[in-house]
């Protein structure tokens, strides 16, 4: 690959390409002193494409061509015109002057084309230049590709067409310079994609990092679109980013705010567990009154009568007597409002009546001894 020399001056100047050629007379002593930054070495002497040596004369002195003609073929070479436009501008506030730089396409790193030299264009070339007597082939026959760059046209914007072949137009309005700063509310990503519109159409893409201190400026933008003079008008937008929401502020003018606020997501409510119904409380037990004792006192039997010599039936009380000492259901007492049965009225301490029970029973128990030994000495006597 041919590399290009840069010639400086001796006040170290770079010299624009088409001031590489000319005549200097000998006859006033004009002098060019040129040199360069490339290194000599093997590389650059392979990229030469004569080399003499040993020329000399006794006559002339040594130097190409000064004891004859040297031929050294076709010499390949091509120019590449530049022209620019102003519109939509202010004439009197336009630069005097623009720099162009012309650089060849690097095929081994496009990313980084190789800088060949630089052109100063204005307005007395009617804004036009040409770069002359450019390699057109490289060692391989092959076409070099060469791309240009304006530089010093503060407040424009430039839009650049064409080609080599054709030649290179530019074309220049005023420019604007919009800005764009990321905040955050909570936990920050690690990175975001802002999308820069141009009336609404996406025009550049650029990312934001914590290393650019989440900010980044969208330079040269035209002002006003080249065709038909309309202003544009431009806006921001922000690729989605999962788990946060974005709030955007701001103008073109004063620069966009994108604001971005951490989602928090609540926890998934855990369904309660009704409450088991407590057992419905007992209602206090209503005490059941006691049953009365009749005070009635238990009719006394009256005593059999006995006949001497006579053995009768003890009488068995009266039924209807006795059924004197039970309860009448009719007669127990009801607690209002609430039904209950009733409970029998029986007692096991034994009362006043039964004891009187007992007396009579031994009574009638000696009235039958009495009774049984009186037939007893009757039947001796017989």
């Amino acid at each position: 690959m041919e590399l290009p020399y840069n010639w400086k001056n001796d006040e170290n100047e770079e010299l624009p390409i088409n001031k590489l050629e000319g005549e200097l007379s000998s006859a006033t002593g004009e002098i060019l002193g040129l040199h360069t930054d490339v290194t000599e070495d093997a590389e650059a002497e392979g990229l030469a494409k004569v080399i003499i040596s040993g020329n000399t004369s006794a006559t002339r002195g040594g130097g190409i061509g000064s004891n004859g003609t040297v031929n050294t073929g076709e010499k390949k070479v091509i120019s590449i015109k530049v022209n620019k436009t102003w519109k939509y501008d202010n004439p009197e506030t336009r630069p005097t002057s623009i720099i162009v730089e012309l650089y060849r396409v690097n095929k081994e790193d496009p990313a980084n084309p190789i800088y060949i030299g630089q052109e100063t264009m204005t307005e007395a070339d009617d804004w036009s230049i040409s770069f002359k007597n450019l390699p057109k082939i490289d060692e391989n026959d092959e076409l070099y590709q060469y791309t240009i760059k304006e530089k010093g046209a503060e407040g424009y914007s430039v839009k650049m067409s064409g080609n080599q072949t054709s030649g290179f137009k530019l074309v220049n309005v005023p420019g604007i310079i919009l800005t764009v700063e990321k905040k955050w509310n909570g936990e920050s990503a690690n990175q975001v994609e802002i999308k820069l519109l141009a009336d609404g159409a996406t025009k550049e893409k650029v990312t934001l990092t914590e290393a650019d201190q989440w900010k980044h400026s969208f330079e040269n933008l035209p002002k006003f679109d080249a065709n038909d003079g309309h202003e544009i008008v431009y806006t921001v937008e922000e690729t989605a980013l999962s788990g946060y929401t974005s709030e955007i502020s701001g103008d073109a003018a004063n620069g966009y705010i994108v604001t971005n606020t951490k989602t928090i997501t609540p926890p998934s409510p855990t369904p309660e567990t009704p409450p088991t119904p407590s057992p419905r409380p007992n209602r206090p037990s209503t005490p059941t009154p006691s049953t009365p004792t009749p005070s009635n006192p238990t009719p006394s039997t009256p005593p059999t009568p006995t006949v001497a010599g006579e053995s009768r039936p003890t009488p068995t009380p009266d039924s209807s007597e006795v059924s004197e000492n039970e309860v009448n259901p009719e007669l127990v007492p009801q607690v209002l409002g609430e039904s209950r049965p009733v409970a029998d009225n029986k007692r096991d301490t034994p009362t006043g009546d039964s004891s009187k029970l007992l007396l009579w029973a031994g009574f009638f128990g000696l009235s039958v001894l009495g009774l049984a030994y009186y037939g007893l000495k009757r039947t001796v006597k017989r």
